[in-house]
């Protein structure tokens, strides 16, 4: 577990929201950071299956100054420590393997990667493009990704979508910056030549 992905203010955090592990699994970058360790974390995203119960997420955060910058019925958004913090209700089922320090539960690296997958075609971060370039290169194949998305997801996952947004870099949101912690990270040309390859050798 590669917990230097983490702020010093995420860690003073992590206390604090292992209150919700029993209800909410890590994910997104930060979960993938920590399983294989090639750049910073700069939030965390903490899905549930049900409805989120504002009332008691708040109260367990009595003990912490956060403001929040958005909520409903499925998300709350909020930033503590300048930690951007989100809260999501996500109606499928997400087996939670790992453990974070005995704080925070989260997926096994696999099933991220293909919840990335899945989320590719709703919306486009360059930073979701970084996390997929990482894991197809080292650790699994778009074959392995997209069986596990369609095993979680079913018909709602497009597997030839899936390839095919891969090496689609038009639109991309470059917002939030990537902070890599390897040696030799790869140029965003590298990372956009290696994807557009296997987009292409998948379609």
């Amino acid at each position: 577990m590669h917990l230097e992905i983490l702020s010093k203010e995420q860690k003073e955090l992590l206390p604090v929201l292992s209150s919700f592990k029993k209800e909410y699994y890590l994910v997104g970058g930060t979960a993938i950071a920590l399983h294989i360790g090639h750049r910073e974390s700069i939030d965390f995203d903490l899905f549930k299956e049900k409805n989120i119960r504002k009332k008691d997420l708040y109260f367990k955060l009595n003990s912490i100054n956060y403001k929040v910058s958005f909520a409903d019925y499925n998300q709350v958004n909020m930033i503590s420590k300048g930690v951007k913090i989100t809260f999501f209700s996500f109606p499928y089922y997400i087996p939670t393997d790992c453990i974070v320090k005995n704080y925070l539960k989260m997926p096994d690296l696999l099933t991220l990667a293909a919840m990335k997958a899945f989320a590719l075609g709703r919306r486009a971060k360059w930073k979701d493009y970084v996390d997929l370039y990482f894991v197809i290169k080292d650790y699994f194949s778009v074959k392995e990704i997209s069986k596990k998305a369609e095993e979680l997801f079913k018909e709602e996952f497009i597997p030839k979508q899936f390839i095919a947004q891969l090496g689609y870099f038009k639109g991309i949101n470059y917002d939030e910056e990537v902070s890599y912690l390897i040696p030799t990270p790869p140029s965003e040309q590298e990372i956009q030549d290696f994807l557009i390859n296997v987009s292409v050798e998948g379609l």
